[in-house]
C-alpha cells in the first residue's frame, strides 16, 4: 500500500525486491496482492523491475510465466506446474467459465469421482464478489493451487477497487468501524443490492464450504476477517488496504462421490 500510495509519474522505475524468499513460502494471495500492485502501476506507465532469488526467478519466469501478462498482454498462461492453476485477470463476462474449467480440470486431473459443484460455486461467488461490491475497473486477479498430499485447495483473489468494508459502509452507514462491515458482509441473506448477482449469499456460501481446518481470509480496507467452522476474528489492520484480499482453504477430500445410474432403463 505504501508503494500503490506513492505519488508515481510516467516513466517512474519501482524496485521489488524480494531478497532470500523461499518459493516454499510463496502462496496464491502473494501472487495477486503483487499482480494488483504491478498491474496498478502499469497503467500509470511506471516501469516496474522484480529482484528475486535464483530459485523464486525461476519460479516466477518459468512457472508461473509471470512476464506474460504485461509484456504479452495476456490474461491467463497455464502455469508449468499441474497443482497450480495459475494466475487469472478477471474479466467479468468470463467468470463462470474460468470457474467451470478450474472444476473440470480439478476433477479430471485430481478427483474423477468426486462432487465437485461446491467448488465451482464457491469460485463463482468470489468473482461475483468482486464485480459486484469492488468496482475494481479491471484490476482484479485470482489464483489457485492444490496440495496433492492434503487434498487442500488453496483459493486467492484480490482487486484494488473500492472495497468491501467501504462497500458495506456506504450501503449501510450505522456501521461504525471496518470491521463490523466484514462481519456483516458474511451474514446470510444481506446484500448491497448492486447487481442482479448480489443476492446476499455470496461471502456467507463461501463460508459454508469451508469445513474443520479450513479457513476464510477477508482483508479489506482498514481490517481483516478470519473465519473457520467454529470462530470468527475481526481485527483492525492499522493501515488502509484500498481494495480486498479474499483468500480461503478447501478440504476437498471430504466431498462426496458423484451418484451414478446404474441399470437405467427408458
Amino acid at each position: 500500500m505504501e508503494i500503490r500510495d506513492t505519488d508515481h509519474q510516467a516513466g517512474d522505475l519501482v524496485n521489488l525486491s524480494f531478497g532470500d524468499l523461499p518459493v516454499s513460502r510463496i502462496q496464491p494471495e502473494h501472487i495477486v496482492s503483487l499482480a494488483c500492485l504491478v498491474e496498478s502501476l502499469t497503467r500509470k506507465k511506471v516501469n516496474v523491475s522484480i529482484f528475486l532469488n535464483e530459485e523464486c526467478g525461476k519460479y516466477f519466469s518459468s512457472t508461473l510465466k509471470l512476464s506474460e501478462y504485461w509484456k504479452g498482454g495476456q490474461d491467463y498462461a497455464p502455469a508449468e506446474q499441474e497443482t497450480v492453476l495459475n494466475l487469472w485477470h478477471i474479466k467479468a463476462d468470463r467468470t463462470e467459465e474460468h470457474a467451470r474449467r478450474t472444476t473440470e480440470y480439478l476433477k479430471n486431473r485430481f478427483f474423477k469421482n468426486k462432487d465437485l459443484s461446491a467448488v465451482t460455486l464457491s469460485l463463482l461467488e468470489a468473482y461475483y464478489n468482486i464485480n459486484d461490491h469492488s468496482k475494481f475497473e479491471g484490476n482484479a486477479f485470482s489464483m489457485l493451487s492444490f496440495d496433492e498430499e492434503t487434498e487442500v485447495l488453496n483459493v486467492a483473489v484480490c482487486d484494488f477497487g473500492i472495497g468491501i468494508a467501504t462497500s458495506v459502509r456506504n450501503y449501510d452507514s450505522s456501521i461504525e468501524d471496518d470491521k463490523g462491515a466484514l462481519k456483516k458482509a458474511v451474514e446470510a441473506n444481506f446484500t448491497v443490492q448492486s447487481t442482479e448477482h448480489n443476492a446476499g449469499m455470496g461471502l456467507y456460501n463461501i463460508k459454508s464450504v469451508c469445513t474443520d481446518k479450513d479457513t476464510l481470509w477477508i482483508i479489506s480496507n482498514g481490517a481483516a476477517l478470519g473465519i473457520t467452522s467454529i470462530n470468527e476474528r475481526a481485527i483492525d489492520l492499522g493501515f488502509d488496504f484500498r481494495g480486498c484480499l479474499l483468500t480461503y482453504s478447501v478440504s476437498l477430500s471430504h466431498f462426496e462421490d458423484e451418484e451414478t445410474l446404474e441399470d437405467f432403463n427408458w
